[in-house]
């Protein structure tokens, strides 16, 4: 009786304050990449009041069980927030993995995820932007569970809370979202890679870095200071994630880039990810971020032949021609596009670049197999806008 007396307690004193999950009320979690091998390890981040100092993982595969103590963080400029975050390495490729947090003497349900593959074998990665978190973002994560993804990566604008610690509650729901909802049909959590956006961003230079971007680098931070990074996938391939000028300028990721030359050629494929778009959907040819990715980065991207890169930004869908020093050329990059994954769509303009292009919410279905990789755009309703191979 004493002990669900104690437990009714409490419930009142969780219920009348403002935790950050569903079920128990106590956290939210999620995992991310923090380092280089996305086969070997893969990052728990999990946040909660800072009532809780202190939580504990209880991970365990097939054969073994162990409990892991994490001290939590303060999230930067958030009162009454701490971030909790355990990086796993020295796992297998290609396995399952699961969990459960105790916090409070109270216990969460299992979660489970999955290692990426170091070898050849078929990789299936959700790419999306611009999302928010109303319905059709909803719907379209939903949906692009059941594809069984590996990971995802959002490239940019994403909560739309604009750096401002007023809008924390829009990254809860954002989380609360994606951690319900991106599960696959085998009950594994789909990890992410976050690209920053200018939405993620306060407008005042003076600032530091992480004051300008408070939920991103308490949230994402993937590289440490930087928000720029790469990250090996599969046997063959590096995803580069790059960071459009709001935070860190252009020359200085071209210059990254380049010492990194030996490191990027030494993998068969190179895919960019980043928020404005080289080549537009919607927006002006001459934007200042465009112009300057066109500036620093393209040259880049020919040199070192990225296959494909993914850009956000205009809330559209966009697949340019492949493009090399400014014209069409079947040797060149092509640039898909362009966000619209949950906020409302732009007019889709037609420009000599553009091969396709639509006003449609959509994610990009990406699956790479060896030297082959297929790509397509994935709508509200399941349906098929744009597929093509390489």
């Amino acid at each position: 009786m004493r002990h669900f007396l104690f437990l009714i307690i409490l419930f009142s004193l969780f219920s009348c304050k403002d935790y950050y999950g569903d079920a128990d009320g106590l956290f939210l979690n999620y995992l991310t990449f923090h380092q280089e091998d996305t086969s070997s390890s893969i990052t728990l981040n999990i946040v909660s009041s800072d009532e809780h100092q202190e939580l504990t993982v209880n991970f365990f595969d097939e054969v073994a069980q162990r409990d892991i103590r994490i001290v939590g963080r303060p999230a930067i400029e958030l009162d009454g927030v701490n971030i909790f975050r355990h990086t796993f390495t020295k796992l297998d490729p290609k396995k399952n993995y699961k969990y459960k947090i105790e916090i409070n003497g109270l216990l969460s349900r299992e979660y489970s995820f999955r290692t990426i593959p170091n070898d050849q074998s078929k990789i299936r990665i959700v790419v999306g932007g611009d999302t928010g978190t109303d319905e059709k973002f909803q719907k379209l994560t939903s949906l692009a569970a059941t594809y069984s993804p590996h990971l995802a990566v959002i490239g940019g604008d994403i909560a739309y809370a604009n750096g401002q610690p007023k809008n924390w509650k829009k990254w809860k729901e954002w989380l609360t979202h994606w951690r319900d909802r991106a599960i696959t049909p085998e009950g594994v959590q789909v990890p992410l890679m976050v690209a920053i956006g200018n939405h993620e961003t306060r407008p005042l230079v003076v600032l530091s870095k992480k004051k300008r971007a408070p939920f991103y680098y308490s949230l994402f931070p993937q590289a440490g200071k930087k928000t720029y990074f790469m990250r090996k996938i599969g046997a063959d391939n590096v995803f580069v994630i790059l960071d459009t000028g709001h935070v860190h300028g252009f020359a200085k990721q071209a210059v990254w880039m380049k010492k990194n030359k030996k490191k990027l050629l030494s993998f068969k494929n190179r895919y960019a990810f980043y928020h404005v778009p080289l080549y537009p959907g919607h927006r002006s040819y001459a934007t200042p971020n465009s112009i300057q990715g066109r500036l620093f980065w393209r040259p880049i991207f020919e040199k070192y032949k990225f296959r494909v890169n993914f850009e956000h930004h205009d809330h559209v869908l966009k697949r340019t021609h492949p493009i090399k020093r400014g014209k069409v050329a079947n040797s060149g990059v092509i640039y898909l596009g362009d966000g619209a994954m949950g906020k409302s769509t732009r007019s889709a303009e037609k420009r000599w670049y553009i091969s396709e292009s639509a006003a449609e919410n959509h994610f990009w279905l990406m699956d790479i197999e060896g030297q082959r990789a297929n790509f397509k755009a994935i709508g509200l309703e399941n349906q098929v806008h744009d597929e093509f191979s390489l």
